[in-house]
């Protein structure tokens, strides 16, 4: 008997049955979000036009992950290259140059709605990338990715909007698997400070002790819930990797990386991508691009 059960089991994986259900699971998903989206809509039209019915009662029915329409006014933006440290040529002698961005045609779900708050947080993320390099990217990283977004998907009905961050990703997946350092390690908000050649110690290690020091963290995907794919996006199709407005620095005691957050490839991890590293003898700056995941929290009368 238990030899038939593990026969029937490895042929049931072999013949890829877990994986069509697997698939089949995420499609309910998705119709089941897009179905609640349907019926809101259709009882709304019905009490806006016959007044038969109660007003729909919105944060009774949202759950995360729900599809809703939302519009941001569009606009333009520019991101000054003298903050971003995006360089045209491509190289460290290039000149600081802007970069122009409008709004993007993009679907939206629901994050969370917690305290009376409905967080909306854009399906997938933007289509354009943004360039941030060295130093000035790492300093101003967070400040240009939620200035990004509050310039280009605002609108009358939010009260803030901003660059998805960690804290996005922990409050999401709480049970994740999870890396991080003590609590006594942690020391955000190091700013980098341009090294000085003849000093690269002092210059490029601000406020870090001896010996080995990190605010890194890194969580990975587990399973296909609501809330994994809405950082993640279906298994089997992850999203495009996207910047965290959180940044991270990762020192030993000869060498120390700033670095800024990203999701990418089923996990979301704080040096994914590095701006600045330094030793004893040597530094060096890195150019990443991105694409940027908007969230916007909605005013509390809607």
């Amino acid at each position: 008997m238990l030899i038939l059960v593990a026969v029937s089991i490895a042929l049931l994986t072999n013949s890829g049955i877990f994986n069509q259900a697997q698939s089949a699971a995420d499609g309910m998903n998705e119709a089941a979000a897009r179905d609640r989206e349907m019926i809101r809509d259709a009882e709304g039209t019905i009490y806006y036009w016959t007044g038969v019915g109660e007003p729909p009662a919105w944060r009774d029915w949202l759950q995360v992950g729900d599809y809703v329409d939302f519009t941001p006014t569009t606009a333009t933006h520019v991101v000054p290259g003298n903050l971003s440290g995006h360089r045209v040529p491509n190289n460290s002698t290039g000149t600081l140059t802007d970069q122009t961005f409008t709004t993007e045609d993009l679907q939206w779900r629901v994050m969370s709605t917690h305290d009376n708050r409905i967080t909306l947080v854009s399906a997938a993320p933007t289509t354009n990338t943004l360039t941030l390099r060295g130093a000035l990217g790492y300093n101003n990283a967070e400040n240009v990715l939620n200035n990004f977004v509050h310039q280009l998907y605002n609108s009358s009905i939010v009260s803030e909007a901003r660059s998805m961050n960690f804290e996005d990703v922990r409050s999401l997946l709480p049970t994740n698997n999870v890396e991080t350092p003590d609590a006594s390690q942690r020391f955000n908000g190091v700013l980098f400070r341009e090294p000085d050649p003849s000093n690269l110690e002092t210059g490029t290690r601000p406020g870090i002790q001896n010996g080995w020091d990190s605010d890194w963290e890194w969580i990975s995907r587990e399973g296909n819930s609501v809330e994994n794919q809405l950082v993640f996006g279906p298994t089997g199709s992850n999203l495009q990797s996207y910047f965290l407005a959180s940044r991270a620095v990762f020192a030993e005691s000869s060498s120390v990386t700033f670095s800024g957050s990203a999701v990418a490839d089923g996990s979301a991890d704080s040096l994914s991508w590095f701006l600045w590293w330094s030793n004893a003898s040597n530094f060096g700056e890195d150019i990443r691009a991105m694409r940027v995941r908007p969230v916007v929290v909605l005013n509390s009368n809607i």
